[in-house]
């Protein structure tokens, strides 16, 4: 008698494996975004499975997206894609509202289990990519960034994001907030007479509601008490000039050989200082000229 207790139970757990085989086997295979862009067209893949099932080789989707604003109201969308192909996946496309917190998505296709997500939101924001003049600062000097937010679509971001300078043990000491008029958008940062030493940063966030951790953008730089390295400066005069004009070559390169990147400004005076002549060539000499 234990025996055949003993073998129902086998064959009961064997039937329960086949109807949740069969069950999991009817769920449509659906792709969504991790979040949801606010104010921008957002767009899920749903693939009807490729069962045997009443209706033939095409399928009615049917998705229904409920979505639940921050004033309390909910604004719902119905979209129905006919003559759909089982195996293959079909894009459905809806707008998010801008003031929308969350929203509900149910997936109905004829011969599968209903499937239900639900999703967040977030700005309609890509990357924001960040660029400092310099890789190594002193104390107290200005850190000057730009930066250029960019939208899912390729598109210039243009509502508020902060930007915060961060100390080396993630304190946040200068915070800016502001749009971006155009690009690349300038800020400057005034680093503190007295820090620490080490790989400060720069961090940048969108201010709307419903912003996610991977909407966070930052680029580092050092701050260190650096010395620049000394340089030398050429100059050659040139040959075949007449008593009138005189042309010049000037190059500057460190001591271990490389070119000191910059610009150079000429003065030219007479003997005596008390008059300046004015070089013929007006704009600051790229080195290397």
């Amino acid at each position: 008698m234990l025996r055949d207790l003993f073998r129902a139970f086998i064959f009961s757990l064997f039937i329960l494996q086949i109807d949740a085989a069969s069950s999991y086997r009817k769920v449509p295979v659906v792709v969504a975004p991790p979040v949801l862009r606010l104010g921008a067209t957002n767009r899920i893949l749903v693939t009807p499975l490729s069962v045997e099932v009443t209706g033939g080789n095409t399928v009615d989707i049917r998705v229904q997206i409920h979505q639940r604003l921050t004033t309390g109201k909910t604004v719902s969308e119905d979209k129905v894609e006919r003559g759909k192909s089982r195996g293959h996946p079909h894009p459905v496309a809806f707008k998010v509202h801008p003031d929308a917190k969350e929203a509900d998505v149910t997936i109905n296709i004829q011969g599968h289990a209903e499937y239900q997500i639900r999703l967040l939101v977030a700005p309609d924001l890509r990357t924001i990519h960040m660029k400092t003049d310099k890789g190594f600062y002193k104390p107290g000097e200005t850190v000057n960034l730009r930066a250029v937010p960019i939208t899912t679509g390729g598109h210039i971001y243009t509502e508020d994001i902060e930007y915060a300078l961060v100390n080396p043990d993630g304190y946040e000491l200068t915070r800016h907030i502001t749009a971006t008029p155009g690009v690349p958008l300038p800020l400057t940062f005034t680093l503190p007479e007295h820090l620490f030493f080490g790989e400060w940063k720069i961090k940048a966030r969108p201010t709307m509601q419903g912003s996610q951790p991977l909407l966070n953008f930052a680029v580092s730089f050092q701050v260190t008490d650096y010395v620049l390295p000394p340089f030398v400066l050429d100059f050659v005069i040139l040959d075949g000039d007449t008593p009138n004009k005189t042309r010049l070559s000037a190059s500057a390169h460190y001591f271990h050989g490389d070119l000191v990147s910059g610009a150079l400004a000429l003065n030219c005076y007479n003997p005596d200082r008390a008059t300046v002549l004015e070089p013929e060539f007006h704009r600051p000499l790229a080195v290397g000229e």
